[in-house]
């Protein structure tokens, strides 16, 4: 069980982009009235397809072409440009998503939510210099803006600069002494940095300024599993979930605790509960996907696996996980030799030699050798 990094914050409501429930910009009224109508249908359908959990093209495609219409009647609408850019990031179309979330930006300057999911955009992508770069301009734009800057110190966890993650992080926390997700980002070096001692201080420290959040329990309870064992963790991560029942993450932590000590039933709950706030978030995917084999549902298992990789095709726990289902239970090994051949491909030299994944790799070859 490890310490996530959520990407990202948005101001207000935490992680909002990820649960995407509070997202959707009100509309204006000085709109004009046909576009209006556009307007709301593409809504309606955006709706419609993430209550589908992404699934219905259909009610995608609609969208889309009523949201073109709509922005074609008012071209200078970042409201209009940003529902678009989400539409067609959860469509997984991503170089329309940042077409339409660069125009949000052009035509609302300090748009923080478009520059977030800008970032997000192109971290799914796969491009975590691009996010970077992304994040770096608007902190020039919307100078000492805490969400922006907490962003900004994630994808430095990404890309491995932990002490400019950290620099961040306690500029804001210095600043702003109630911004919870700072906590979390500052936590998450510390844990990074395997001190485990500092992370969960930075937790208490969150508590003791008031800040009664499920996320700093939930954290805190993975911390204390490093620290004092699994038996002393269950009680925090269990109220994180029930401090905050709307974050998925919490659940996603509960969840990962009770698979890793084998009730599988508990932990598949959870990760429902997870996937009911946030259809995509592919780790509670692969986890749930876990959990049904281990009870002998393969080809429930098998759907899952193949959902996470097509949400999201650059997440390497994925193709490891997957690979290693298809040759222990569906007795596929050149399917899972391709899995773990992209595994190695997307780490990019970040995994050492003797990791377990080559071990596979040198045993499908000496079988087909064998053969």
């Amino acid at each position: 069980m490890n310490i996530k990094i959520i990407i990202f914050t948005l101001p207000l409501i935490l992680f909002s982009c990820s649960t995407k429930k509070d997202l959707i910009v009100k509309e204006h009224t000085s709109k004009p009235l046909v576009s209006n109508d556009y307007y709301s249908l593409a809504m309606e359908k955006a709706k419609q397809f993430e209550s589908s959990s992404y699934s219905d093209l259909n009610t995608y495609r609609i969208s889309e072409d009523n949201f073109i219409k709509a922005i074609s009647f008012d071209q200078g609408d970042a409201d209009i440009w940003f529902n678009m850019g989400r539409l067609y990031l959860y469509g997984n179309e991503y170089i329309k998503a940042k077409e339409a979330f660069k125009n949000a930006i052009k035509y609302r300057k300090g748009f923080i939510e478009a520059y977030s999911l800008l970032a997000k955009t192109y971290l799914e992508d796969g491009d975590k210099n691009g996010s970077l770069n992304v994040l770096l301009k608007a902190n020039e734009t919307i100078p000492n803006n805490d969400v922006i800057m907490n962003n900004t110190a994630l994808i430095y966890i990404l890309l491995g600069d932990l002490n400019q993650a950290q620099r961040l992080a306690e500029l804001i926390i210095k600043k702003n002494p109630k911004f919870v997700p700072a906590y979390n980002t500052l936590g998450n070096v510390y844990y990074f940095k395997g001190k485990y001692e500092y992370a969960r201080f930075i937790y208490i420290k969150a508590l003791d300024e008031g800040l009664e959040n499920g996320s700093i329990y939930s954290n805190l309870g993975v911390v204390t599993a490093k620290l004092e064992g699994r038996s002393q963790s269950y009680d925090l991560l269990k109220k994180g979930t029930d401090l905050s029942p709307n974050d998925p993450y919490t659940h996603l932590n509960l969840g990962e605790y009770l698979l890793s000590s084998g009730d599988n039933e508990g932990a598949i709950n959870e990760f429902k509960r997870t996937l009911s706030l946030n259809p995509r978030l592919v780790e509670a995917i692969v986890n749930l996907a876990s959990a049904y084999s281990n009870i002998g549902m393969f080809l429930e298992a098998k759907e899952l696996y193949e959902k996470a990789l097509q949400y999201a095709p650059s997440y390497p726990e994925a193709c490891f996980n997957y690979g290693i289902f298809l040759i222990d239970n569906l007795k596929k090994p050149q399917e899972a030799l391709d899995m773990f051949k992209r595994y190695v491909a997307l780490k990019n030299g970040e995994i050492s030699p003797s990791h377990r994944v080559f071990k596979y790799i040198n045993d499908i070859a000496n079988q087909k050798r064998d053969k």
